[in-house]
C-alpha cells in the first residue's frame, strides 16, 4: 500500500521479476477521452508495443503507467501491488522520450549519472554504474562530451544509458526513434532490442511504425480510439488479425464481407470477387455471427493479364517498391484491392484479373453491431473439396438458407 503523499508506505522496491498491470484504465482531457476500459499487460522481461496511429491513446497510457497522468479510473500494479497514486520518482521506471529531453549544460556522463544522484547513490557507485551504462550503449570515449556535440543518434544512446543505469523495473520508451533517418532508426532497433534482452528490461514502446513494433516485440498491443482493437504477437497480428480495424491497420491486407451463406455453411461464390472456389469455416460460427469478414493479404492473390474462372477485372492504381517486393494497388468496379507484381511488370492503368484461392484464408466473425465473436483469433476457410476439422458447418445463424 502507499501513502496519501505518493510515497511508499513499506520500502518493498519492486524488482524486474514482478509483473505490470493495467487495469480499466480511463483518461479523459476535458471532452476527449484519451483511454477507455484499457487492460495493459507487461510480463517480466517482455518487450510490449503500443501501435496505433496518432490520437489513439497509445501515449495517454505511457503516461498514466509512467505516473505523469492520474487515470479518471482504473489502476496500475506491480505484482499485484497497486501504484496507481505512487509519485512517478518512487516507481523506479526509466523512461526514455522521443525528443531525448538531455539536459545541455551537462556532460554525457552526469546526464546518465542524474538519477542515480536523484537517488543519493554513493559517488563510487555512480561512476561504476555510469562506466557501465555508457559502455553497454557504445559511447564510453564521450562521456564528457555536451549534447550539442553528438549526433542524434548519439544524443538517444545518452537517453537510453540515463534510463537504464538505475536499473528500473520497466523501461518506457514513446516513439523515441521517430526523429532519427531510416538507417539509424534501424540500427538503433537492433540495439536497443538486444540491449533489452541482455539485461532483461519489461519495456513498453509506444510507436506508429508497424515494421518497428513487429521487429521488435514479443507482443503488440494496437490501438484505435481510445480502446485496445487487437493484442497478440507479431506473427497473430500479420496472419491471424482478431478485429476490423487490425486487418485494415495492420499490413496491406484487402477485407470482403460475406453476409449470406449456402446451405452447409458453403459462403456462395457470387458474394466474393475473385473467389475462385467456395468455401467452408474450419469450426462451427458462434450463434451471434451475422458478417464473416475475409482477410486477405497481398500474397493471397493472384493477379494475370488474362481471364480466369471467377475473376474480378480490375486496372492498377499504383505501384510501390517496399524494398523486397513491387505492392500493387488494383480498383475493380466496387473495391480496391492490393497484390503483388510477381514478375508481370505492371504499370499505372494495366487491365489485370484478380483471383483467390480461399483455402487457408483468414476469416473474423462480427454480430449484427459489428462486434467481433467468436473463437479467439478467428477461423481459417477451407475449400469445399476439403475435409471439415469438425462436424458439419451450418450456415450464419438467423439466416434464410
Amino acid at each position: 500500500m502507499f501513502g496519501e503523499t505518493g510515497e511508499p508506505a513499506e520500502d518493498k522496491p519492486a524488482t524486474a521479476t514482478e509483473p505490470i498491470r493495467a487495469e480499466d484504465i480511463h483518461i479523459s482531457y476535458g471532452g476527449v477521452t484519451a483511454a477507455e476500459g484499457v487492460d495493459l499487460h507487461v510480463e517480466p522481461g517482455e518487450f510490449v508495443s503500443l501501435l496505433g496511429p496518432s490520437g489513439s491513446g497509445k501515449t495517454s497510457m505511457l503516461r498514466a503507467i509512467a505516473g505523469f497522468v492520474k487515470p479518471d479510473r482504473g489502476r496500475v500494479l506491480i505484482g499485484g501491488r497497486d501504484i496507481t497514486r505512487l509519485a512517478p520518482r518512487f516507481r523506479n521506471f526509466g523512461m526514455v522520450f522521443q525528443r531525448y529531453a538531455l539536459f545541455p549544460n551537462m556532460t554525457v556522463r552526469d546526464n546518465v549519472a542524474f538519477g542515480l544522484r536523484a537517488r543519493s547513490v554513493g559517488h563510487n557507485e555512480i561512476r561504476a554504474h555510469v562506466d557501465a551504462a555508457l559502455d553497454v550503449v557504445g559511447l564510453e570515449d564521450l562521456g564528457r562530451r555536451y549534447p550539442a556535440q553528438l549526433s542524434g543518434g548519439q544524443q538517444q544512446r545518452v537517453a537510453l544509458a540515463r534510463a537504464i543505469v538505475i536499473r528500473p523495473t520497466l523501461l518506457l520508451m514513446d516513439e523515441p526513434l521517430g526523429a532519427l533517418d531510416l538507417r539509424l532508426r534501424q540500427q538503433l532497433q537492433v540495439e536497443i532490442r538486444r540491449l533489452q534482452r541482455e539485461l532483461a528490461i519489461s519495456t513498453i514502446y509506444v510507436t506508429h511504425d508497424q515494421e518497428e513494433a513487429f521487429s521488435m516485440s514479443d507482443r503488440v498491443v494496437v490501438m484505435s480510439r481510445a480502446r485496445v482493437s487487437a493484442a497478440g504477437s507479431p506473427d497473430d497480428l500479420i496472419y491471424r488479425p482478431s478485429s476490423r480495424f487490425a486487418a485494415t491497420f495492420v499490413g496491406n491486407n484487402t477485407l470482403l464481407d460475406v453476409r449470406q451463406t449456402t446451405g452447409n455453411g458453403v459462403v456462395q461464390m457470387d458474394r466474393l470477387p475473385g473467389q475462385s472456389r467456395p468455401f467452408r469455416l474450419s469450426g462451427p460460427p458462434h450463434e451471434s455471427t451475422r458478417t464473416l469478414l475475409v482477410v486477405l493479404r497481398p500474397d493471397q492473390i493472384h493477379c494475370d493479364r488474362r481471364s480466369r474462372p471467377g475473376a474480378v477485372a480490375g486496372h492498377v492504381v499504383e505501384r510501390r517498391f517496399t524494398g523486397l517486393e513491387h505492392l500493387v494497388t488494383i480498383r475493380t468496379a466496387d473495391r480496391v484491392m492490393s497484390t503483388l507484381d510477381r514478375g508481370l511488370g505492371l504499370r499505372v492503368g494495366d487491365e489485370v484479373f484478380l483471383t483467390w484461392d480461399p483455402a487457408g484464408v483468414h476469416v473474423i466473425e462480427e454480430d449484427a453491431d459489428g462486434n467481433v465473436v467468436g473463437a479467439p483469433g478467428g477461423q481459417r476457410a477451407q475449400s469445399v473439396d476439403q475435409e471439415p476439422t469438425g462436424s458439419t458447418v451450418p450456415g450464419l445463424p438467423g439466416e434464410r438458407r
